[in-house]
């Protein structure tokens, strides 16, 4: 059973370590439509952790401000689109506040009309000499679609020209198609961003691409320019990585400035807040002069909206309502720290090597633990990992994916709980098969529950008491009866006595013809085995004299019976061969009580039982029978028989008589046999005793004699 157990405890170390392997491989290889899951799950623990890194109060470090096209603007200036004119007006505003850089989320890509404002003054030549005024301090926006649609209005020069570079086979997205401002306003400004922000698979935005490619050029994303303008930076490079003769963008140069980014050009959005967490303010303030004057100083303006019905709202990690000007104040915080949330290029190795030694120590230790210590480990390994990871993303702006090695860890706890409830319930069910042909139905539940008595299955050494039972005479018995009537006898007489073993605790080792053996003791722990088997002896004594008028009533004999019951050290467990086994015990005690049985019909009593059974049984009375030397054995054992209060008389004289035998006085044990003879003529016992005497008187023992009688047969 334990080589079986150790089997087990194998399987179980080499089915954790497939997980690892599988989950190894899945970190290197995944299929792809694991990949997406993985990935939509990596994107929810990213949005945890974003959340739970974000400051009580968001405080941008560097001055970017948005300024609204808010409710207040629209119902003050008018419904949007405004005319040219006015937003000629903001932008003069904003000239004169101070502000640095002025980008503009929002498209120019249609011409105004004919409508004039002044002495034939066309709106949309007002809005070009403001932008012309302005040169190198506005950035217009743009948009690219992977969609094949008719192109619109004037691209901006490009951030990065890849076929001087010999970069044309670089692994970029290819937009198809593009919507831009009209020639009039891009040529007056010369810059321009690109304003796509194209979301995750769930509609959540977390990346932005800085550079996103239109046929053999590279474009910059709206803060990306916004930005380079705002630090006097001319211009923008890239670096590529070669792997597996793919050519990989890894980082964006800005002045001295290294960017990393993912292959395609994207950063983490560093968002710090909520919405709003930039300072606003409403468009109408700025253009009716409300602010104090200087307010917007050196300052980075987004202009935007977030005005109800004009659309320009995302769903992001940090709010389902997020206007998507802040989104672009967010990356331009970003810009001017270099602070992006990144996966370094070294990740995939290190998941590797994470998966390999998360599996091998938790393999190590869920073999050892128990269900209780696994989940506390996998609790506790699980909130390890966290902490760690959230600490690279605090400390060094590092991301590495947790999903996998997490849910490895969950896996490996998952299935060695699992495999040790399937095998403790295989166990259950064995013991459960075993024990039911041993000990009654009833305790059978009682047995599984407790360790101990399921460690027993397993075989150990430990005092207990046995008892065997045998039919008197039955070859005689079974030469007087045919096949059926043999087997309705013992199968009746068999069942009361198992009746009685069972009542009282007892467990059926075997049956053997007309015999039965029983122990007490295993596999649940019995303190007063002893007494309980006595107790049981005692009761299938009265149970075989009241059953007689049954026997008769079935046509059946007349059945006696004798029991010998013996305690000591003895060997207990599943014991036998491949092909069959058996709980039972072992050992020169139950040899003992085996003895005692056969000793029964020498001194013509119904049970016999060891002295080692007696020792303590004060609720008892007995007498002892003999002190005797069994076959195979050298040391004298005393032997007693449990008897009746009833019987105190007699058992008086008889115990002066036996006093007398042991102190080798002839005569006066030979006068007190005889009167128990002659006054209970049917006790064998007695008769047995007074020949003895008499053969002593003719040749006495050795004076070394110790008082016990030498049986020479078993």
């Amino acid at each position: 059973m334990r080589r079986l157990l150790f089997g087990r405890k194998g399987t179980e170390i080499v089915f954790s370590l497939i997980i690892t392997f599988v989950f190894a491989w899945l970190s290197i290889s995944p299929p792809k439509i694991f990949e997406s899951v993985l990935g939509r799950l990596e994107d929810l623990v990213y949005d945890v952790r974003l959340n739970a890194s974000l400051p009580a109060r968001a405080v941008p470090k560097n001055p970017i401000v948005v300024i609204d096209i808010d409710e207040k603007s629209v119902r003050e200036i008018g419904r949007w689109p405004w005319s040219r004119d006015k937003l000629a007006q903001l932008v003069e505003k904003l000239y004169a506040q101070g502000a640095t850089v002025i980008a503009f989320d929002m498209l120019f890509s249609e011409p105004e009309g004919n409508q004039t404002c002044g002495v034939g003054t066309n709106q949309d030549t007002v809005f070009q000499k403001v932008l012309e005024e302005g040169k190198g301090k506005v950035v217009l926006g743009s948009f690219l679609s992977n969609e094949h649609e008719i192109s619109i209005g004037q691209l901006p020069k490009p951030a990065v020209e890849l076929a001087p570079l010999n970069l044309t086979n670089i692994v970029l997205p290819k937009m198809q198609s593009y919507i831009s401002n009209i020639p009039q306003f891009q040529n007056a400004v010369d810059n321009g961003g690109v304003l796509s922000i194209i979301p995750d698979s769930d509609g959540i935005l977390r990346r932005y691409s800085l550079l996103q490619r239109y046929g053999d050029n590279l474009y910059p994303s709206l803060a990306l320019e916004a930005v380079k303008l705002y630090l006097l930076e001319k211009n923008v490079s890239i670096t590529v990585d070669t792997i597996n003769n793919e050519k990989l963008l890894s980082s964006i140069r800005l002045g001295n400035m290294t960017i990393l980014t993912d292959p395609i050009g994207r950063v983490y959005v560093p968002y710090i807040g909520p919405a709003r967490s930039f300072t606003y303010y409403s468009a109408s303030d700025v253009m009716n002069d409300r602010l104090p004057p200087n307010t917007l100083q050196n300052t980075l303006v987004f202009v935007g909206t977030s005005a109800v019905g004009l659309g320009d709202v995302r769903a992001t990690p940090v709010g389902s309502v997020y206007p998507g000007v802040e989104i672009h104040a967010s990356v331009a915080e970003g810009l001017f720290a270099n602070h992006f949330p990144y996966i370094p290029a070294w990740e995939p190795g290190a998941e590797l090597v994470l998966i390999l030694v998360l599996g091998i120590v938790l393999t190590i230790l869920f073999s050892l633990a128990g269900p209780l210590w696994i989940g506390t480990t996998t609790l506790v390994m699980l909130v390890g990992l966290y902490a760690g990871f959230a600490r690279l993303w605090s400390m060094d702006d590092i991301i590495l994916p947790l999903m996998l090695p997490s849910l490895l860890v969950i896996f490996l706890a998952v299935f060695n709980i699992a495999y040790r409830v399937f095998v403790e319930s295989r166990r259950r069910s064995e013991l459960k098969h075993v024990f039911e042909q041993y000990v009654p139905v009833g305790r059978v539940d009682e047995i599984l529950k407790d360790p101990e008595a399921a460690d027993a299955f397993e075989g150990e050494r430990k005092m207990m008491s046995v008892l065997f039972m045998d039919i008197r005479n039955f070859t005689t018995i079974s030469e007087k009866l045919n096949i059926v009537e043999l087997k309705k006898l013992l199968n009746f007489f068999l069942t009361e006595m198992t009746t009685v073993i069972f009542k009282n605790g007892g467990t059926i080792d075997k049956y053997v013809g007309d015999m039965i053996m029983a122990f007490w003791g295993a596999p649940l722990s019995d303190e007063e085995h002893a007494k309980h088997a006595i107790r049981a002896g005692m009761e299938m004594l009265t149970t075989t004299q009241n059953i007689q008028d049954k026997l008769i009533a079935m046509g059946l004999p007349h059945i006696f019976i004798g029991i010998g019951i013996n305690t000591g050290m003895m060997d207990v467990g599943d014991m036998g061969s491949t092909y069959r086994r058996a709980y039972t015990v072992l050992g020169d005690a139950v040899n003992l009580a085996s003895r005692l049985e056969s000793l029964t019909k020498y001194y013509g009593v119904g049970m016999l039982v060891g002295e080692n059974t007696v020792a303590n049984q004060a609720g008892f009375t007995f007498r002892l029978i003999d002190k005797v030397k069994v076959k195979g054995r050298h040391e004298t054992v005393s032997v007693y028989e449990p008897v009746t209060k009833e019987m105190k008389p007699e058992l008086e004289l008889y115990q002066k008589a036996q006093d007398y035998y042991f102190a080798k006085k002839w005569e006066d044990a030979k006068k007190l046999f005889s009167e128990l003879t002659k006054t209970f003529p049917e006790v064998k016992l007695y008769k047995l005793y007074l020949t003895r005497v008499l053969d002593f008187e003719k040749s006495p023992p050795p004076e070394e004699w110790d008082g016990s009688w030498e049986h020479s047969e078993k």
